[in-house]
């Protein structure tokens, strides 16, 4: 025999599954938000210091990072700010190059 109360359970069940799942993607969403708006003002922070203080090094992708606490001669000299510069355009190709694709291929 069907048992109707179940499968009205069941399905109430998989309604409150889904829609806990889009607060969490809402909630994700809105963290990575934060996190970009906070990248971008952090930034905007350092190219202002930057000018201010007339030293590029301010700028170096290897300082933004922190990675002189681990390799504390990373950020010194040309070299790492041309690396630092290398490395920053080779993401920043990354990322628009999969944006395009991405955007080309979908119809």
């Amino acid at each position: 025999m069907l048992d109707l109360d179940n499968i009205f359970v069941n399905r109430v069940n998989l309604t409150t599954i889904y829609c806990n799942m889009k607060i969490i993607k809402k909630i994700f969403k809105s963290f990575l938000k934060f996190v970009l708006l906070t990248a971008l003002i952090h930034i905007g922070i350092l190219v202002f210091t930057s000018i201010k203080n007339g030293d590029i090094k301010f700028l170096n992708y290897f300082q933004i990072l922190g990675l002189s606490e681990f390799w504390p001669k990373i950020t010194k000299g040309w070299i790492s700010d041309l690396i630092s510069v290398l490395t920053m355009v080779i993401i920043f190709s990354i990322f628009l190059i999969s944006s395009l694709n991405k955007k080309l291929c979908t119809k």
